[in-house]
């Protein structure tokens, strides 16, 4: 206890961060991709856990009256999909040929029970139904995501 306030049941044990401002390209209608915007950590304990937190800049188009979703995940190792955002931000729109720009957010708890080197990697794509859409990161370079991971121990 210090000043009477009880001691923290769990502490960040070390923090990294990174910052991408160069474009991720496309996908389109339907396609999930990895990114470029990635952090990697290597866990001081196996019981240790990892949190994810994510702001990553998005734009696109959707055309054919439908409305267009974006789509992000969050992977670990590009083996373990550990988060699915369908909604992210909850970006729509129906009009044809409108751009759409949004910053949704990514925040995960992880449990990876290792003291192996993670990755955790952004993956998008665009649910643009019955119409036509694509998606982008970073706006063409003009904008940046940050991604961080932080260890707590246990």
């Amino acid at each position: 206890e210090v000043n009477n306030l009880p001691a923290p049941q769990s502490a960040v044990i070390q923090s990294t961060c990174s910052t991408v401002n160069i474009d991720t390209g496309t996908t389109v209608n339907n396609a999930v991709v990895p990114s470029n915007i990635f952090v990697s950590i290597t866990p001081r304990a196996s019981s240790d856990r990892i949190l994810v937190l994510a702001s990553v800049e998005g734009g696109g188009t959707c055309s054919g009256g439908q409305a267009c979703v974006l789509t992000l995940a969050l992977w670990r190792n590009n083996l373990t999909q550990i988060l699915v955002n369908t909604e992210a931000s909850g970006i729509s729109n129906g009009l044809t040929g409108e751009s759409m720009f949004t910053t949704p957010s990514i925040l995960k708890m992880d449990n990876p029970n290792t003291i192996a080197t993670l990755t955790y990697t952004i993956y998008f794509g665009v649910d643009s139904g019955a119409g036509t859409g694509s998606v982008h990161l970073n706006n063409n370079g003009t904008n940046s995501s940050t991604i961080c991971a932080f260890e707590f121990a246990k």
